[in-house]
């Protein structure tokens, strides 16, 4: 841990060490009195207690009067926010959540590779606080706005996007352009009588916003090859970035705090203007309390594995599909159910329900937290294969894991006789497992689709 940072750890992770309080005495928060630490870590708690829930931190105090210790829990948001002392109220560093599987040297990467696979972007949310101390050491990835950036004034730079541009020219007769008032001041000079000073509308790629787009791709540029970029990003974007730089050598950089989107421009430039607008705001503020839900991009995943596998096999895939609640519902009732994904082939149907929680990392431990996830988790499974008129009917629970697993448990109404079929499946959260997770699946997929319905 380096000067501001307090602490840092990976999501979806409930068995951190614990810190005891003397410890955090010591570097933190050095004039509170060591005889009134669980008084100390209470007002710790008192003070940070918004900002730990934004980032959905739960904390557990251990021990007794002065053996006292501190323990975190975090869940599905990967972020920072800032922390205060109990004893000034001043801040002091910051606390880091990392994506769970990420290498300490490349905490965002996989992410950002993710949502270029997907084409899914998943946007920061930010909160109401301090900035944080640790500055772009702690901020949220730019990488990627930079790179789909890139990609989008690659397409500005083949358009050939031209705008008419005033010019001053001087030409040896009259023209409609003609600066009267300019050529007033000049012609009592002989030599000067004939040539008329003229603005004239030109034709250009030269113009003010390309110059403002220009301004925005070097940002981009200085973002996709600072050291901080992991290696596997920046290597990918150079080649790109030299070619787009050798290409623009001839276009001005012109300093700009936004670019203006007009409706009558072409999509493609507006497109580019806006995503330039998310880099420019994210270069010119202070980073504050941040957050990142990784469970959306988990459940767009397990979406793109699914829908992948089921075309190869020749089945239907249909995501979101709402099964909607109609008569006397309650206020406070739902109004549709709606499972991530419905497999069809021929007279079989298979719902699957996308969950980022730590079941997998977890196998083999009892866990009560862990039980009742899984049984909200179940029910709401079961919930959806109820829309299946078969009497054997199939369910998937998909989680995060390190490797790829499957388990499956059958539960049996002993009245009618219907069976439902729930399969646990643990699919690696990367981009480079995709092609060993698409064979396993097809397989599994397979060999449910031949079970009699």
């Amino acid at each position: 841990m380096n000067l501001d940072l307090f602490y840092i750890a990976p999501c979806l992770s409930d068995d951190l060490p614990s810190i005891s309080a003397e410890s955090l005495r010591k570097k933190w928060f050095p004039r509170s009195d060591k005889r009134y630490l669980r008084q100390a870590l209470h007002k710790f708690l008192a003070y940070n207690q918004d900002c730990l829930d934004f980032l959905d931190i739960a904390v557990q105090l251990q021990g007794v009067d002065n053996q006292v210790s501190i323990r975190f829990l975090t869940n599905k948001y990967i972020g920072a926010i800032p922390l205060r002392a109990p004893d000034t109220g001043k801040q002091i560093g910051d606390f880091l959540v990392h994506p769970r599987a990420a290498r300490s040297n490349d905490k965002y990467s996989e992410i950002s590779k993710l949502m270029f696979m997907l084409e899914e972007a998943v946007r920061p949310e930010h909160h109401d606080s301090t900035p944080l101390v640790s500055g772009i050491s702690v901020s949220p990835p730019l990488y990627y706005d930079a790179l789909l950036y890139i990609d989008y004034f690659e397409k500005v730079i083949s358009s050939r996007w031209h705008k008419f541009q005033t010019v001053k020219r001087e030409h040896p007769h009259p023209k409609s352009g003609t600066d009267w008032n300019e050529y007033i001041r000049k012609e009592f000079d002989p030599s000067l009588r004939f040539i008329f000073p003229c603005r004239d509308n030109v034709l250009s790629i030269i113009h003010k916003e390309f110059e403002h787009l220009k301004y925005v791709f070097e940002i981009a540029k200085e973002e996709l090859l600072q050291p901080t970029t992991p290696h596997s990003i920046r290597s990918s974007a150079y080649v790109k970035l030299e070619i787009l730089t050798r290409k623009t050598d001839m276009i001005p950089s012109t300093p700009c705090r936004s670019l203006h989107v007009r409706t009558s421009d072409p999509l493609f430039i507006k497109k580019s203007k806006e995503q330039g607008n998310i880099l420019l705001r994210k270069a010119w503020t202070n980073t504050y309390a941040w957050r990142m839900d990784i469970a959306v991009l988990f459940e767009r995943f397990v979406q793109f594995l699914l829908n992948k596998a089921a075309r190869e096999i020749g089945a239907k895939s249909v995501e979101n599909s709402r099964f909607h609640a109609r008569g006397q519902r309650l206020e406070w009732g739902l109004g549709y159910l709606e499972p991530d994904v419905v497999l069809v082939k021929g007279n079989r149907c298979i719902f699957a329900d996308a969950k980022y929680k730590m079941h997998f990392y977890n196998l083999g431990k009892p866990s009560d937290k862990l039980k009742e996830a899984y049984r909200e988790d179940l029910h709401q499974l079961l919930a959806y294969c109820s829309f299946d008129s078969s009497y054997n009917k199939i369910g998937l629970l998909i989680y995060p894991s390190s490797f790829f697993s499957h388990k499956m448990t059958k539960y049996t109404n002993g009245v009618n006789l219907v069976e439902n079929t729930v399969i646990l499946i643990g699919v690696p959260f990367d981009s480079d497992s995709v092609d060993e997770v698409n064979t396993r699946l097809k397989e599994l997929l397979q060999e449910l689709f031949m079970l009699e319905a």
